[in-house]
């Protein structure tokens, strides 16, 4: 496996919910409505599903912005980067993934409008731990495929 998948979602386990639990005031909360907005009608329309990367992009793009802190926001842009690299390689084998991660950031985003910090950090690690667990079973899968292949 060419990316570290381990390695990019240990250190997003380690910022992500550190800035929800440090910096959620900053988080933009009209970007968030909006997004909650977007993700419930995505739940509701076939069409919407096209544009639920573009949304999960958008999410943790606002959490890594709300931090003050350049050194970690650069970081995290930069890990965030290598997380959808892994969603691009593994996405032909998750995309069921992506209907389960929707409903996984509207549990994400409820508590962020409700300045409920710990319910969103919480619901923020378990989607995290669920999306590393998913990139690495269907990046197994793509495996032991070209590997049939090959022995065809």
């Amino acid at each position: 496996m060419g990316i570290p998948v381990h390695m990019v979602y240990e250190e997003r386990l380690r910022t992500e919910p550190y800035i929800i639990t440090h910096y959620m005031q900053n988080i933009n909360r009209a970007t968030v409505e909006a997004l909650l907005r977007q993700m419930r009608a995505s739940n509701d329309s076939e069409e919407q599903i096209q544009n639920l990367s573009a949304m999960d992009d958008l999410l943790h793009q606002t959490i890594c912005e709300s931090c003050p802190n350049t050194y970690i926001r650069e970081s995290l842009s930069h890990i965030l980067d290598q997380s959808n690299r892994i969603r691009i390689i593994a996405g032909a084998n998750i995309y069921e993934r992506q209907r389960t991660s929707n409903d996984e950031h509207i549990k994400i985003l409820e508590p962020i409008l409700e300045n409920d910090e710990e319910a969103a950090a919480d619901a923020l690690r378990k989607h995290l731990i669920r999306s590393r667990d998913a990139a690495i079973r269907s990046l197994m899968m793509s495996d032991l495929k070209t590997e049939a292949a090959f022995k065809l």
